[in-house]
């Protein structure tokens, strides 16, 4: 074990240490970028046709922890897709997604579309906690919403990306549930098959002299550091624990990626896909063009170039799963 709970009390403690004005600045923010999501939602738009919809299902005890459900009722056992959205660790919504979630459902799988407390109200690594309660929330109802709980697929864009490699990771290193003091029940059991990381947010350094808009307020609102301090000697011992990259190996799930060709963050999935690659997990990659290629918008599946995106990756998923096309 690398951490105790001695060390994880010193290294993560309690309480609200942002100051007041970076709090305002990230509150103003969270508004408009949850603003500017509905008014995306007509872009996106889709029927859900023969879905059946569970909406805003509470998986936990605090106010974000809320889900959605999407399924064929058909009384088929289904594979399952857990997504996670982003929005810089500080906003998003799983409305905006949910339209993305329903082609997943619409080709068989059972999908949880998955929302979370913000930060800085919540910070690292409660959200960690957070959505392994989500999943645990999801496996104790296997048996009712009647999932193959041995083909599980996570996916998330942007700091859901981030999310989703980090569940996986701690699935595939399971000392972390220990030192991140995770609670979770299925630890022996859970297992991520395949993962689905959409514009996603990886890696340390890059991150932290990233000239992405409002990225450090995203960093600091979440990891409670100046992204300055995310790179000094010093905070090596608590900065290891920040990011999922530090967590990988050849044990890690596959992986469809996808990066945007006109996206700040698009390097993160390069240099991803190039560690996968050297320690010899399965994966593919693609790469967003024109509008599509802007962070975040690779989920405008009903363009030409969202759905080829899309193709590409369920395709390797159904692969990955074993899966027939539907």
């Amino acid at each position: 074990m690398l951490c105790g709970r001695r060390e994880y009390d010193k290294l993560f403690p309690e309480g609200d240490y942002m100051d007041k004005l970076k709090k305002m600045g990230a509150a103003a923010v969270q508004k408009l970028s949850n603003m500017l999501e509905l008014a995306a939602i007509p872009l996106l738009f889709e029927k859900k046709r023969n879905l059946t919809v569970e909406k805003d299902i509470k998986y936990w005890q605090t106010k974000h922890s809320l889900c959605d459900f999407y399924y064929i009722n058909d009384g088929q056992k289904k594979p399952v897709m857990i997504y996670i959205h982003g929005g810089g660790f500080i906003s998003g919504t799983k409305r905006l997604r949910k339209y993305y979630c329903y082609r997943y459902a619409k080709r068989g799988f059972f999908v949880m579309n998955t929302h979370y407390d913000y930060a800085p109200q919540k910070q690292f690594p409660f959200q960690l906690h957070q959505l392994f309660k989500a999943v645990e929330f999801l496996l104790d109802n296997k048996d009712r919403l009647n999932i193959d709980t041995d083909k599980i697929a996570l996916a998330g864009e942007s700091a859901g990306a981030y999310f989703c490699a980090y569940l996986a990771a701690i699935a595939k290193n399971p000392s972390l549930y220990a030192d991140l003091n995770i609670n979770f029940k299925y630890q022996n059991d859970f297992d991520v098959k395949c993962l689905i990381l959409l514009n996603g947010a990886f890696d340390a350094q890059r991150l932290a002299v990233s000239k992405f808009l409002n990225m450090g307020l995203f960093l600091h609102s979440f990891f409670d550091m100046p992204r300055e301090d995310l790179l000094k000697e010093k905070n090596k011992e608590k900065t290891k624990y920040f990011f999922p990259l530090n967590y990988i190996n050849q044990n890690f799930p596959p992986c469809a990626l996808v990066k945007g060709a006109h996206d700040e963050l698009g390097q993160d999935t390069d240099s991803f896909a190039r560690l996968l690659t050297d320690m010899g997990v399965p994966c593919v990659s693609a790469t967003a063009k024109g509008l599509v290629g802007i962070h975040g918008f690779c989920l405008a599946v009903k363009t030409k170039e969202g759905k080829r995106c899309l193709d590409i990756v369920m395709d390797f998923v159904n692969k990955t799963l074993n899966i027939a096309k539907h």
